[in-house]
């Protein structure tokens, strides 16, 4: 779970919620020195693993320092509202049966629109009355993943969305 100064969002409704959930085995917070300690919520959760990062960059949920213990991750924002806990495990089924797909909650489509042509982002690509019903993107604020892309990402796209990324969202 990516985290930015807001303590209150993990305790009521990432942190907090996530773990009253049964398919919840663990919950990462990537946690950014300058942010200060982890409130004593978090230490005292016993599904919670913190992560140390030096770092405040938004690439830095995919730095993975503690090698998770499933396969399947749940890459999420802090102040994400969550569907209830029979939605996230359904979406985590679905991505069982995908295990080399992202499984998201938040898809989004690209789509050429003109003249003159250009790209269009659509936050509602389903939406068939505009004709479009085309996902191509897959957010990870809220995605089912497999923990391979976590070194994926840091390791083979190194250079080329990391900079960007850092420099774009920071």
């Amino acid at each position: 779970m990516n985290s930015w100064k807001r303590n209150e969002a993990l305790e009521v409704s990432s942190v907090g919620y996530l773990s009253k959930c049964e398919g919840t085995h663990q919950i990462e917070v990537v946690w950014c020195d300058e942010q200060g300690e982890p409130p004593e919520f978090l230490l005292a959760n016993p599904k919670v693993v913190i992560e140390h990062h030096k770092l405040n960059s938004l690439n830095e949920r995919f730095n993975v320092i503690t090698e998770p213990e499933t396969k399947g991750i749940l890459s999420i924002d802090d102040d994400i509202i969550y569907p209830c806990c029979e939605a996230l495990d359904n979406a985590f089924f679905w991505w069982v049966h995908s295990l080399d797909l992202m499984v998201t909650f938040q898809p989004r489509g690209v789509i050429w629109m003109g003249p003159p042509r250009r790209l269009a982002y659509l936050k509602d690509p389903a939406n068939r009355n505009k004709g479009f019903g085309v996902y191509s993107l897959a957010l990870t604020s809220a995605a089912f993943l497999h923990h391979d892309y976590m070194d994926y990402y840091m390791q083979d796209l190194k250079g080329i969305i990391i900079n960007i990324v850092h420099v774009l969202t920071n």
